[in-house]
Formats: C-alpha cells, structure tokens, sequence
C-alpha cells in the first residue's frame, strides 16, 4: 500500500508538523507501508531522502512578500502537477492531508475521488479568534475554520491529535481515531548530573500568541532576588529584543531577572534537544479555555517527556492524562504570573533526589504514551 503525505509543513524537520509527518512516515514504514512525503521544506528540484523516508518539496524560493504570494496562489497548479506525474509513474492507495490550503483540499479531494484514492486527514489544530489581530475576520483563521468545519467530511478518514477534536470528527459520522504528538525514542545512556545549587528551567518555542511567555516572565519577576539567583532560565525561540517587548506592559522589571536569564534564540532542533535534555525542568502556560489550547496539543511537552525532563505546565489540550503533580512534573492551577509564580516556590524546594526520581517518571510517561511504535495497530486501523 502506497501512502503520498501532502503536507504545506517544512518537511523533513522545519516545524512541529514536520516531526509529527516523519514518525507517522516512519511508523508506516516499518509497517510494510510505502511513503513518500510532498511538503514544503527547502526549495529543491530532486526528491531527498531524510533517514529512509523520500519526499520532495514544492517550495520555490521568494526573495520579497509579492513573490511569496504568488507562489502561495500558484501552489494548488504547481501540487497537482506533481501528483498527476507521481500517479503515472506510482500506484497510490492513500493521500494523507495536513495543512493545506482551502484550494488544494478541493482539488485533493475531486483528485481521490476520481481515482478512487483513500482520503486521510491529520487534524491537528482549530485557531482561536484572540490569536489574530483581527480576531474572526483574520484570514488564518478563516481557512482553519472553513477547513474543519465544511472540507473535512465523511470522504475522509481523521486522524486527531486531542480529544477534543476526535469528539467534534467523530459527531460528524466521520470515522476517526485519536494519535496524540508522537516522537522516535531519544537515545539516552544517563541523565546529566545536577547542579544543587542552580535550578535549569527552559522554554522552548515560538510563543506567538499560543505560548504564554509573558506571563511566565511575569511570574518570574514576583520572585525574590535569593530565588532569582538560584535559577537560569533557558528561553530558545526568541531573542532579547522579543522578551523586552513580552514584558513592555507588564509589571515587571526586566533587569531584575536578566540575570537569570540565558537567551539563544532561534537554534536548530538538535541544539533544543541538547539543552533540554540538560534542564531540570521545561515550563509552558496556554490558556486552558481558549479552542486553540483545547484542539491542539504542544509537541514541545512530549518532548521534554521524550528527553526526561519533567513539566511545569498548566492543563490543557489532554495533559491531564499525562501529567500528574509532582511526579513527573507540577501543575500550575491557572495560566497566570502569580499562579506560575507559586509553583516556582514550590519547585525550587525540590531536591536532588525528588528531581532525579521526576526525570525518570517523565521518561516512563514517553515511552508508555507518546512513543511512535505503541500507534501501529490504530493507525494501520485507520488506513485499511
């Protein structure tokens, strides 16, 4: 059985949506599956190959916003192309669609129909209207709703990454099946030995307006100078001049906590991996009742669990069921600076031994939920 992975992510590795495409890639694979994968990762004119997986990419280099949209409008002519040439050549039982365009799900889907291919669909994500300056009206947002709510019908099977949108497919009369953020097992001989006298906290991402690093910045500043001392705070993703801007409106003082801060911005994934398997613990604040939260779940927690680095998170998406409160993480009660502020207190009294017990519990979270090979039966399930 043939599979094409059509996906607008920055496949091999560019993105979350990425990694998410390369373990289900791989988990096919191993399964006897055939995949090839067209995403939208460098621009290149060959098919690659990344770790046994072929794709290709469809991205043509822009070097201004006009021509970033006219390849944009040209994308939806340019993939049916391919995929009328790759049909010619190869026998395809399955198109798997992620994060398309409103054109290309069209087309894609008439493109099936025709040639009687299985239609799946990876739902990842539904926006919020308080993600986007112009709130509903945003164009981001009206494609994901317009997607989720109208395109994706009973032709198409769905994979959910949450509850949430596994319960809204499956009122629909849409056959559906739940795979949370999966990973490939990160290869760990021992546990770095930890500093008594520094508490590693780290974040990692690009908050936008999903991660609430503001608040958690916030919350910092509300500790005294004797806890600010003994903690470094590790943010990837963004730089000073961002944090300056998170904290402009805040009660804050950002010179109180410079210290404590090291900031690497944007570095690539094996450096994130790198130093968050070095952390003692990985922090993250989204608002619990906003869609977006509820809809999506943050690939960047499975991976501190993959690494062994335990969790200091409110609960949203379906992270109730994976992190319990002080075992292989602590759960902060709301997603505000003086909710995020208390629980710091309370980690910063941890010792060596409750910290080193923490890393091996989150561990053991990874592998027993989020570990690629435990979704085989459920998603060959999905495909057949």
């Amino acid at each position: 059985m043939r599979v094409v992975i059509v996906t607008y992510n920055r496949f091999p590795d560019g993105d979350a949506g990425a990694v998410r495409e390369f373990a289900f890639s791989r988990l096919l694979m191993e399964n006897g599956f055939d995949v090839f994968v067209i995403g939208m990762g460098a621009p290149s004119q060959n098919v690659d190959v990344y770790k046994g997986t072929q794709f290709a990419s469809l991205r043509i280099a822009s070097k201004n916003k006009v021509e970033r949209v006219l390849n944009y409008m040209a994308y939806t002519r340019r993939l049916l192309k391919y995929l009328e040439k790759y049909t010619d050549e190869f026998e395809v039982d399955c198109l798997w669609i992620v994060s398309l365009p409103i054109a290309a799900v069209i087309e894609l889907a008439s493109f099936a129909k025709k040639r009687n291919i299985r239609l799946v669909h990876d739902s990842v994500e539904w926006y919020s209207p308080e993600q986007f300056r112009l709130g509903c009206l945003s164009p981001a947002y009206i494609r994901k709703d317009i997607n989720n709510r109208f395109l994706i019908n009973k032709n198409f099977r769905v994979i959910a990454i949450s509850k949430f949108l596994e319960d809204y497919y499956s009122r629909k009369g849409i056959k559906t099946v739940r795979i949370p953020v999966i990973l490939d097992e990160f290869e760990i001989h021992s546990f770095p030995k930890m500093d008594e006298r520094k508490l590693r906290i780290i974040y990692a991402g690009s908050p936008g307006k999903k991660d609430y690093l503001g608040v958690i910045l916030e919350g910092f500043c509300s500790l005294n100078d004797d806890q600010l001392n003994r903690i470094e705070f590790t943010i990837i993703g963004v730089n000073s001049s961002e944090i300056e801007d998170l904290l402009s409106n805040r009660n804050c003082d950002i010179s109180r906590i410079m210290k404590s801060l090291r900031v690497l911005g944007r570095v690539p994934r094996d450096v994130v991996l790198d130093n968050l398997v070095k952390s003692d613990f990985s922090v993250l604040l989204r608002p619990s009742k906003l869609r977006y939260a509820k809809a999506g779940f943050p690939t960047k927690i499975v991976e501190s669990l993959m690494v062994g680095t335990p969790i200091i998170s409110n609960l949203t998406s379906d992270l109730g069921d994976y992190i319990k409160d002080g075992e292989n993480g602590f759960v902060v009660d709301d997603c505000s600076s003086n909710c995020i502020s208390k629980t710091l207190s309370i980690v910063l009294e941890t010792n060596t031994e409750v910290r080193l017990k923490m890393r091996e519990n989150a561990r053991r979270t990874f592998m027993e939920s989020f570990f690629y090979k435990n979704y085989a039966e459920k998603l060959i399930d999905i495909l057949q």
